[in-house]
């Protein structure tokens, strides 16, 4: 909704252009209102006077599982915490299907009674009214209820659907207990020849197959030789590049003929005891420096590897013992091919400070003389080794794809041995699985199932519907709607305004005064002015208050205009512009400024009955050319500052009269005389010169009163006026206390306007008393 304030000095009008004046149609239609809201609470007391009654009857019960105090640990029934959860959603279900229904009314014969055998379908009719809810806590508890047109079948119907669910519940947990003992009876029959001819099988394949077993699993002893043979033909390699180097050292110092000493030291020789080839000692120091090689590089990385996993996984690991067995092959191995034991302790330490090459016993150059000479020997015994290396290297070549090939053959019977274990181990634990079940269900038969008790049995039905402490508020709101509906639609086709606020809001023009009917009492004789002139009459009166709040509006309009020659009109005949316009000119000039009042109602003037002035010379003959504007001018005693100029004898032309070139020079010339000139016009509905007027004037105030098919009427006079140029300064709402209002008739035959565009019909005539 859309509104603009405006303030003129203590007075302030609201401009509405929109929304809907809820509360003034409640007070204008109140009897629309009233009425439908009575026939709603008739016709909601009809209903629950008719209405057929419903009972209800309802029942609480308990179904919780029947589950020991305790159990032993690792008898838990895993599946207690859903299942009590999913209760809550199963026995409901279960209650009310089509299943349990058909056995209730079977076995309790709730077919003879009168709800059941008068509603159609037994079960539809039973399943449709009965309503089966767990309560919010969650504790087991469920409220069973039924709702029929007899309170005692509606009792009988839930006790019988109780009675029957604690059967079903009684019969299905034998039933089930049954069924899976005997499941896992036959299952573990299966299992157990199964297991039995798995082992068979198993041990017929141990006594055909070449693997070797130990601590129950087959080995396959072509694989582990083999990676002792790779494990020896590696530290063989080594050697062999090692001796090669030597040799080439040696050989390369030889042709350059560098000493001896330098080339024992180029060889990596500082004992002389490693050139003692032909000595009885050098074996037995060969074999010792072979052992601790042997142990170096094969025995040497087992031994560490099994203190690994001795320490992660514990002796009796598998791989404790895989890494075992490789050990004790390998020293096998070495035993065999090369008489080496690596369990006996050294016979060889390691030579002392006497047997250096710097003995005092010895001369230099004969120290060189002996080692010259036997360092041929000892290039020759190298030479010997690395060809002895070098077929040995060849031999353990064939020896690893002799074993590769035995271990591919042996493989594929330690996959297969691996297979009959990992099945029958396999069907040994789901046998184990199943007695372990069948322990539990010995441990926990007694308590399974559930616990079905009756906390609240249900007894005769209570009336439910209809209920009048619903259904007349109800009905009561749905009347009262209706009339606010109905009122809101006669309210759109009602061409009146019912209050001075309905017409700021409907014309977008701000409410400048609401002046009362006025008393027509005469209550001074000194002054001659008619009794409408309240102002000069009854100056404390409230309807002199009244126009003086219409003389602050002009003095201090907002606009900034100076709104110094004022238009009174109004829209029909009988709104009371002129009784305004006089009230106004005398508040005007009582503030003490000028104020000329001038009739320009040339059809039907009032001014001069109003000032009991003669009306034989006036505003008509100056326009005409015929007298002068002094001449016609009125001073009135009794309220100085005022003046009058009456229309004077009516002519027979007034609209050309008014729209002649003389009319906006006379107003120019009032203008100069006077603070104020207030000029009452026709209505601008009935002649055509009152919109030639209001483009001469500074502002324009438009009277009219609240009376039936006003709002056709205003618009209309309002459009007028602004298309034709007008400066509206405001609406004064005459006639206050009366809305009926006065309908005025005028004379004449002449002149008569239709606007059936805007749905009214206007068809009063304007013209001569």
């Amino acid at each position: 909704m859309n509104s603009e304030t405006a303030w003129w000095g203590d007075n302030e009008a609201t401009v509405d252009s929109g929304g809907i004046d809820i509360l003034g149609i409640l007070q204008r239609r109140k009897w629309i209102v009233a009425t439908f809201t009575t026939l709603g609470l008739i016709l909601g007391a009809l209903f629950f006077a008719r209405a057929t009654p419903v009972y209800k009857s309802s029942a609480q019960v308990l179904i919780e599982r029947n589950l020991p105090p305790a159990l032993p640990i690792g008898l838990e029934n895993s599946n207690s915490r859903y299942a009590i959860i999913s209760d809550a959603y199963k026995h409901p279900v279960l209650m009310t299907s089509p299943k349990l229904v058909a056995e209730a009314l079977r076995n309790q014969s709730l077919d003879q009674l009168p709800s059941v055998a008068a509603g159609g379908s037994p079960v539809g009719f039973i399943r449709k009214n009965l309503s089966v809810k767990p309560t919010t806590d969650g504790l087991g508890l469920y409220n069973v209820s039924f709702q029929g047109p007899h309170p005692e079948d509606a009792g009988k119907i839930v006790n019988a659907i109780l009675e029957q669910y604690n059967n079903y519940l009684e019969t299905s947990h034998r039933n089930v207990e049954r069924d899976v003992r005997e499941l896992i009876v036959r299952a573990q029959k299966e299992l157990l020849d199964q297991l039995s001819s798995k082992r068979a099988a198993y041990d017929e394949f141990r006594q055909s197959t070449p693997l070797i077993y130990k601590d129950g699993e087959g080995t396959n002893l072509h694989q582990e030789r083999q990676l002792i043979v790779e494990s020896e033909r590696s530290r063989l390699l080594l050697q062999i590049n090692d001796t090669k180097s030597k040799l080439a050292a040696i050989q390369e110092h030889l042709r350059a003929g560098k000493e001896a000493e330098v080339i024992l030291a180029a060889a990596g020789i500082s004992n002389l005891d490693a050139l003692e080839v032909d000595t009885p000692e050098m074996p037995v120091k060969l074999a010792a420096q072979q052992k601790k090689t042997i142990e170096k590089t094969a025995i040497l990385p087992l031994l560490l590897e099994e203190n690994d996993l001795l320490a992660r996984y514990g002796k009796d690991h598998p791989r404790v013992k895989a890494v075992r067995r490789r050990l004790n092959s390998s020293k096998e191995f070495y035993l065999t091919n090369y008489r080496v034991n690596l369990d006996a302790p050294p016979v060889f330490e390691e030579a002392t400070d006497d047997v250096q090459l710097a003995s005092a016993d010895l001369a230099p150059k004969d120290l060189t003389e002996r080692i010259a000479k036997r360092l041929d020997t000892y290039v020759e015994s190298l030479k010997h080794q690395l060809a002895e290396m070098i077929q040995t290297e060849q031999k353990l070549v064939i020896m690893f794809d002799q074993e590769q090939e035995a271990a591919k053959g042996l493989a594929r019977l330690q996959i297969r041995d691996e297979s009959f274990r990992t099945d029958i181990a396999q069907t040994q634990r789901m046998y184990d699985e199943l007695l372990d079940k069948f322990r539990k269900i010995e441990v926990v038969g007694d308590y399974d199932g559930y616990k079905f008790d009756i906390l609240a049995k249900a007894g005769n039905g209570s009336q439910i519907e209809p209920n009048a402490t619903k259904i007349l508020p109800i009905a009561t709101v749905l009347g009262f709607l209706g009339g606010c509906l109905v009122a809101y639609c006669f309210d759109l086709t009602d061409k009146s305004f019912h209050d001075p606020a309905s017409i700021s809001r409907e014309l977008g023009v701000p409410v400048i005064g609401h002046v009362p009917m006025i008393d027509l009492e005469k209550t001074n004789p000194a002054i001659p002015y008619n009794p409408v002139v309240c102002t000069a009459h009854r100056p404390k009166s409230i309807e002199s208050e009244a126009i003086r709040t219409i003389r602050t509006a002009l003095f201090f309009n907002t606009r900034g205009k100076s709104n110094q020659v004022i238009q009174i009109t109004s829209g029909s005949p009988g709104e009371g512009k002129s009784s305004v316009a006089a009230n106004l000119a005398i508040a005007i000039a009582n503030s003490g400024k000028t104020c000329l009042v001038l009739d320009c109602d040339l059809r039907r003037p009032r001014q001069h009955r109003l000032f009991a002035l003669d009306n034989d010379l006036g505003l008509a003959a100056v326009v005409a050319g015929n007298a002068q504007l002094k001449d016609v001018v009125r001073r009135l005693q009794t309220t100085p500052n005022l003046s009058v100029i009456p229309c004077g004898k009516t002519p027979d032309n007034p609209s050309e009269l008014l729209s002649s070139s003389r009319f906006p020079a006379i107003i120019e010339a009032i203008r100069k005389h006077y603070d104020f000139v207030i000029i009452d016009t026709p209505p601008v509905l009935a002649v055509s010169e009152t919109s030639a007027i209001s483009a001469q004037v500074d502002g324009v105030i438009f009277t009219m009163r609240i009376k039936k098919d006003s709002k056709p009427v205003a618009h209309r006079s309002l459009q007028m006026l602004n298309d034709s140029g007008a400066e509206l300064i405001g609406v004064v709402v005459n006639g206050i206390g009366n809305a009926g209002g006065k309908h005025y008739e005028y004379g004449g035959g002449r002149y008569s306007y239709q606007a059936q565009k805007y749905g009214y019909s206007y068809d009063q005539v304007y013209g001569e008393d």
